[in-house]
């Protein structure tokens, strides 16, 4: 009510294209006119500029733009919304994502004086900075409505959940103690006084043993155990891949497409072996899919037409997948909002379904 009669502007910040297209049809219900802001910026800025023009001349009196992390970041938008005069509202969907480096200084140019913060993992991994940032930036938790209380509540599903213990096959642990060393040694030297931590040479090795784990063969072979018996059922979500490899934004773009690579073969592999071998009915979605495709999939996969989805990353924030029953998690990273994230994607409510099943396949050496 206190800002019935003042000019609004309303700006939704989403990380990925999939939230975007969401956040359209969710705005549509409510009769709310939309301007989507990413890819090439002649689809938007003359629209953009146009509506804060119009708001801060009051010939409007709200205008509502919906823009990827990435786009919002960019000095095209920056620029044509910080000249905004009347009130101006920031949702953030996801807003976890909004607290690395580049994008706290991007969000220290604006002022919205209305800020929402959406997320179910509000803490920032390992990122005190960054959290303390976005709790300064949005303010205390208004609302935190946790797991156990929603399945209390039949808000979401119920669940089992299966630890599925995977050991590495003896070059694997080879390689895997070798690569040890070479950390711990890169650890000493740094802690010794008369040297400095590389850095760079430590996230190499990090990254190259986390590729190790997230691709260990034994995985698929014990995918392949349980998926036997269940050849014949739907609603199933594979996931690959672990977040470390794409989180961190000081990882050379080279590394980052390297790893994309490796898990890609990986997301090939298990679609090819249970396509043919077991005659399941299944896509995959990764980055290399386009936005059209991915809506595609999601649809055949709610009607029962795909039994299953092997994905790296694209379905681990907000996808409104409608139904799922069970989920198979290849790899994980040792940040919690990802299993937060994922398990969320199997506990939506859906008609016919009373529980949810959870398969986490954790990687121990060999003894």
């Amino acid at each position: 009510p206190k800002f019935k009669d003042h000019e609004v502007l309303v700006v939704i910040v989403a990380p990925y294209l999939h939230l975007i297209k969401q956040w359209e049809r969710e705005c549509t219900k409510f009769n709310f006119n939309v301007i989507s802001c990413f890819g090439a910026s002649s689809n938007w800025t003359k629209r953009v500029e146009q509506e804060v023009n119009n708001l801060n001349n009051k010939r409007k009196k709200y205008s509502c733009l919906i823009v990827t992390n990435k786009t919002f970041a960019s000095e095209k938008f920056i620029s044509r919304i910080e000249s905004i005069s009347c009130n101006f509202c920031l949702i953030a969907d996801e807003m976890h994502n909004l607290g690395s480096a580049s994008i706290r200084h991007k969000l220290n140019l604006l002022n919205p004086n209305l800020r929402i913060g959406l997320s179910a993992t509000p803490e920032r991994h390992l990122d005190i900075e960054g959290t303390s940032f976005l709790k300064n930036y949005f303010g205390n938790e208004v609302i935190n409505y946790g797991i156990k209380d929603a399945i209390k509540d039949e808000a979401l599903t119920p669940y089992y959940y299966y630890p599925i213990i995977v050991n590495l096959t003896e070059s694997e642990q080879q390689d895997y103690i070798d690569l040890s060393i070479q950390i711990a040694k890169c650890f000493a030297k740094g802690n010794s006084s008369d040297n400095n931590l590389d850095e760079e040479k430590l996230k190499i090795l990090l990254l190259k043993r986390s590729r190790l784990i997230a691709n260990a063969d034994n995985k698929v072979l014990k995918l392949l155990e349980i998926i036997k018996d269940r050849r014949n059922s739907k609603y199933n979500l594979i996931y690959c891949g672990d977040e470390i490899q794409f989180e961190d934004e000081f990882i050379s773009p080279d590394e980052v497409s390297e790893s994309a690579q490796i898990l890609t073969k990986q997301v090939d592999k298990i679609k090819k072996i249970l396509g043919l071998n077991y005659g399941m009915h299944l896509d995959k979605i990764t980055a290399e899919e386009s936005l059209s495709k991915r809506e595609d999939i999601l649809k055949r996969f709610s009607e029962g037409k795909l039994q299953a989805i092997v994905a790296i990353r694209c379905l681990d924030e907000g996808v409104d997948v409608k139904r799922t029953e069970t989920a198979y998690i290849l790899a994980s990273s040792s940040n919690p909002r990802q299993y937060i994230q994922r398990r969320g994607r199997v506990l939506r409510k859906c008609e016919g379904k009373d529980s949810a099943k959870i398969y986490d396949f954790i990687v121990l050496p060999s003894i």
